[in-house]
C-alpha cells in the first residue's frame, strides 16, 4: 500500500508578469485587426485541408472579410475595400457604412468620432461589480 504525502511550501512558486503590449492584447488597432484576419485565414486553411462543412468554412470566411473590412476603414485602403466589395455578394448597413467610409473621407471622420464616442458611455472591463 502507497502511502502519498503532501506538503506545503509557503512561497510564490510562479510570477506574473503585466506587459504593456502583447500579441492579444495590443494598443496597436491595426495589429488587432490583423492578428484576427491571420485567425480567420488559418481557419479557413484547416476548413478546407480536412473538409469541413461548408457552413462552418463561410462563417470563418465571414470573419475574415469582416476583418479586412475593418482593416481597410482602419488604413481608408480604398483598394481593398472594392476587391472585398467585388468578391462579397451581401452586405449589412454597418459594413456599407465602412465602405463608404473609405470612399468618403468626410462620412469616414463623422463615423470614427461617433465610433471614438461609443466607448465613453461603457464601463470597463471589471467595473460592473
Amino acid at each position: 500500500m502507497n502511502i502519498t504525502s503532501v506538503h506545503y511550501i509557503p512561497e510564490f512558486m510562479s510570477t506574473y508578469r503585466i506587459t504593456e503590449e502583447s500579441a492579444t492584447r495590443s494598443k496597436n488597432i491595426e495589429k488587432v485587426f490583423r492578428l484576427r484576419l491571420s485567425a480567420a485565414e488559418i481557419m479557413i486553411y484547416l476548413c478546407y485541408k480536412y473538409n469541413l462543412p461548408s457552413d462552418i468554412r463561410s462563417r470563418f470566411e465571414g470573419y475574415r472579410n469582416s476583418n479586412l473590412l475593418d482593416l481597410a476603414f482602419h488604413n481608408k485602403n480604398m483598394e481593398l475595400a472594392e476587391e472585398l466589395r467585388k468578391s462579397k455578394v451581401r452586405w449589412n448597413y454597418a459594413e456599407w457604412l465602412k465602405y463608404y467610409g473609405v470612399k468618403i473621407p468626410k462620412l469616414f471622420n463623422i463615423f470614427h468620432a461617433a465610433w471614438s464616442c461609443k466607448n465613453l458611455f461603457h464601463k470597463k472591463y471589471g467595473d460592473w461589480g
